[in-house]
């Protein structure tokens, strides 16, 4: 059965709620790096990662997606905690978990450059189970929805959809290999690797 995708311009999210104290682990604040007014190319394919645990990071989410990640199939993954606050037409996106979990959960956006890679993404992670860094399943499910993005709305994602140079897929979307070479190169700040939770391979 084919997925309905739904326009963006249809999705409600709530921007003024203040930033969670915890969760502010913006790696770019020490990666800073100018930034575009938008994301170059329009023809990209865009998914809405909802029902995040409100306890999750960014590292988290490299491990639960690492498949997708160390292929590099994200054209942009950057999170930001953005609060849930969802609905399409007045119906809120399906979601799981007790209420409480619910109200705290985060959401996400995210790019490909090609729908049959957006397609895959949905098929193996939609709907499943979250899962913690040691392989824990949770109580809450990943849901996708696929969205489409008008020219108007680009600016309200530019924080997800921009992200630092230092990490041109963003703080989930940039596999591991790239920032081992920043790291070769003395480029990467060491509190970014210990806040993505970046493991290498020890050298002989």
């Amino acid at each position: 059965m084919q997925r309905r995708e739904v326009n963006i311009s249809c999705l409600d999210f709530s921007f003024s709620q203040p930033r969670i104290m915890g969760a502010s682990e913006d790696e770019d604040d020490e990666a800073h790096s100018s930034r575009s007014s938008k994301p170059s190319g329009s023809a990209l394919f865009y998914c809405l990662i909802g029902n995040i645990p409100a306890s999750f990071h960014a590292s988290d989410l490299r491990n639960y997606f690492s498949a997708f990640v160390e292929e590099e199939l994200f054209s942009c993954f950057h999170y930001r905690h953005r609060p849930q606050v969802i609905t399409i037409n007045n119906t809120r996106l399906e979601v799981d978990g007790n209420q409480s979990c619910v109200k705290q959960a985060r959401c996400s956006l995210v790019s490909f450059v090609r729908d049959n890679i957006r397609e895959s993404f949905v098929r193996k992670y939609n709907r499943k189970y979250w899962m913690d860094m040691e392989g824990n399943g949770l109580q809450g499910r990943c849901v996708i929805q696929q969205v489409k993005m008008c020219e108007d709305e680009f600016k309200r994602f530019s924080k997800e959809l921009c992200p630092p140079k230092i990490m041109p897929r963003g703080n989930v979307g940039t596999c591991t290999q790239y920032f081992l070479n920043l790291i070769k190169q003395c480029r990467l700040p060491p509190s970014l690797i210990k806040k993505l939770a970046l493991q290498f391979p020890l050298g002989r």
